[in-house]
C-alpha cells in the first residue's frame, strides 16, 4: 500500500491504528528484552503512537497543505 500521499493513506487509518497499537507494525523483530538498543531501531515511541491514535480518532482529517512535504 502506498502512503506517499493523504489520499493513499486515508483509507488505511483505522488498520494503521490497529496495526501499531497491537505493535505489529512497524515491523520489528529483534528482541527488545536484550535491552540493547539498535541504531537502525524501527520502533515508535508511545508519543509517536499517541499522535497516529489521535489523529485516527478525531477523523484522520488532512493537514495543512502549506505542511507538506516537497516531493
Amino acid at each position: 500500500m502506498s502512503l506517499l500521499t493523504y489520499t493513499d493513506a486515508r483509507p488505511w487509518a483505522k488498520a494503521m491504528k490497529a496495526a501499531v497499537l497491537s505493535k505489529k507494525m512497524p515491523p520489528w523483530f529483534a528482541d527488545t528484552k536484550v535491552g540493547v538498543h539498535f541504531s537502525n531501531q524501527m520502533t515508535l515511541t508511545d508519543a509517536e503512537i499517541n499522535t497516529l491514535v489521535s489523529w485516527v480518532d478525531n477523523g484522520a482529517p488532512e493537514g495543512n497543505p502549506k505542511d507538506k512535504p516537497a516531493r
